[in-house]
């Protein structure tokens, strides 16, 4: 499942991301993932953000949400998913939060698995820092994970 979720979402991007911009996107693949797995995947866009972002933003913003709900269905075993977007005239913020296992974020950062090639936690930092954002974890055992992007509308 975890495959066939992660090929419709890679395909997904020419058609919705690259047409009709990121917001749409969220959308569709909020939809898509829920229709193909047990998890509810839902989109909130809740200060009605319209805009179209740089292609390189949109498509690494895109990359980053992508990871973090694969990584909500895959390891954090959750059963539902929300990604939400807030915005004001000088940022976006994006979350992605999930009601899964959580983990031991202080430990994974003492055993230098970020440093890891291909880590997932790792490139979504990567990706966000690259289009100038910032990317924030919350996570509890047992509670769930909070990933939080923060990026600049200039």
């Amino acid at each position: 499942v975890i495959k066939e979720v992660r090929r419709v979402s890679f395909n997904l991007t020419p058609s919705s991301l690259v047409d009709f911009g990121i917001t749409p996107a969220m959308k569709k693949i909020s939809q898509e993932v829920s229709a193909l797995t047990n998890t509810e995947v839902v989109f909130e866009n809740r200060t009605n953000f319209i805009n179209r972002l740089d292609k390189n933003v949109e498509t690494n913003l895109y990359r980053i949400v992508q990871e973090a709900v694969n990584n909500g269905i895959k390891y954090a075993a959750a059963d539902k998913i929300v990604i939400s977007f807030e915005h004001n005239p000088s940022h976006l913020i994006v979350i992605v939060e999930d009601n899964g296992k959580g983990f031991e974020f202080k430990k994974l950062e003492k055993t230098g698995h970020f440093g890891a090639s291909g880590h997932g936690i790792f490139n979504m930092k990567e990706r966000a820092a690259f289009i100038n954002g910032s990317l924030d974890i919350q996570t509890k055992l047992g509670v769930g994970t909070k990933i939080i992007i923060k990026l600049p509308l200039s």
